[in-house]
């Protein structure tokens, strides 16, 4: 990659207008200007493409504008977006943030290590008038000094510094969720595999999901087949209003923890997707045999990931399922016992709860606790959905 990467920033639109012009502006006041700004709009009714075509009248760099013949839905079009730019490096761009002045230089000097795939920033929370809510998403210095912790790393610099720590592929967790607005990555995740077959989010187990969205599968390949960067510096104001498309919902109640805690549907969800990813990371493994020896391995390393997580939720999908036999589920907890809550290098990123699962699981608990429910519930003609 060249000196100053080309930096093509992909914003998805639908019904902007009230916010777009003020993150356009950002972009035009980047003390690196991207290479081009590609708009994919998903069928506006306001005045959002106006403003668009407007301000590439005097834009400092290209603006394409394309418009889609029918509705993509956000993930797909932002997908969309990126598979048009042309850019060696692709930064998704919400229409109602607004970037700080050095987010594309800021980034653009961590691709010089070419094994980086995708650079993750922290962000300001703001109302919709910009004032800051002093919370920020991603919360990047929590998760590094987590990070931190689990690895028992010392020497974190001091407060004064701003904190950028870089990760090998799979030491975070590829199946978290970082929003698209703070990331840039490398334009070669986007052709790597069909964005069509990206395979539906089952992260808490529906009977009909949606595709995995987006920023999920960008981060979720660039996590599994290369490095990642995640720096504390803020480097875009996240603004939350009443139309957020994906806005912050805020903690889940004590009660919606509880349930998903408890859960086995939490665990089949997990299980589907990783199902689906040992696939994906085999395929991948195949088709960039020859062409890149370092993404293929990767992609196997991967595939061999997601086959021990799958193995392990499917243990807990047993233990924790109301038709389990008692025979089925001490078969799985020992099975759990051997290969996880014992050895802690197969942790997966999920923490172990032997005692819960030895309690709730083993011994039936929580079956005993959701017949009763059903029980209850069937007698008030009633239909149980937790």
């Amino acid at each position: 990659m060249s000196a100053t990467p080309r930096i093509s920033i992909a914003m998805a639109t639908y019904n902007g207008a009230r916010y777009i012009r003020e993150q356009l502006d950002s972009l035009a006041a980047q003390t690196l200007l991207p290479y081009e700004l590609v708009v994919s709009d998903d069928g506006s009714t306001d005045s959002t493409l106006d403003i668009v075509r407007d301000f590439a009248l005097d834009a400092p760099f290209p603006v394409r504008v394309y418009r889609n013949e029918k509705r993509l839905g956000y993930a797909d079009n932002f997908l969309s977006a990126a598979s048009l730019c042309e850019g060696e490096l692709i930064a998704f761009c919400d229409q109602d943030d607004v970037w700080m002045p050095k987010k594309l230089a800021t980034c653009a000097d961590i691709f010089e290590d070419p094994d980086v795939l995708l650079v993750i920033h922290s962000a300001v929370v703001t109302g919709s008038d910009l004032k800051h809510t002093g919370t920020f998403y991603p919360d990047i210095e929590f998760v590094n000094k987590h990070q931190a912790k689990q690895k028992k790393k010392t020497g974190r610099m001091s407060s004064d510094q701003l904190m950028l720590c870089k990760y090998d592929s799979l030491q975070l967790d590829p199946m978290d969720v970082y929003p698209g607005f703070s990331m840039i990555f490398r334009k070669i995740v986007v052709n790597i595999f069909d964005r069509c077959d990206r395979g539906k989010d089952y992260q808490f187990y529906r009977a009909n999901p949606p595709m995995i969205s987006h920023d999920r599968w960008i981060y979720l390949m660039c996590c599994s087949l290369g490095k990642v960067v995640l720096t504390e510096e803020k480097l875009s104001l996240y603004r939350q209003h009443e139309s957020n498309t994906c806005g912050l919902s805020g903690p889940r109640s004590l009660w919606d923890q509880l349930k998903s805690y408890f859960s086995p549907t939490v665990y089949e969800g997990r299980y589907r997707n990783e199902l689906h990813w040992v696939n994906v990371m085999e395929e991948i493994s195949k088709k960039n045999y020859w062409s890149n020896k370092h993404i293929a391995s990767n992609a196997i390393n991967a595939s061999k990931f997601f086959e021990r997580c799958r193995d392990k939720d499917n243990a807990l999908i047993i233990l924790y399922s109301l038709d389990s036999s008692w025979s089925k589920r001490l078969t799985a907890y020992l099975y759990l016992v051997k290969n996880f809550y014992l050895n802690s290098a197969e942790s997966c990123f999920v923490r172990h709860h032997p005692v819960k699962d030895f309690l709730f699981g083993l011994f039936g608990f929580y079956s005993l606790y959701r017949k009763t429910k059903i029980i209850l519930m069937m007698s008030k003609g009633k239909h149980d959905t937790i």
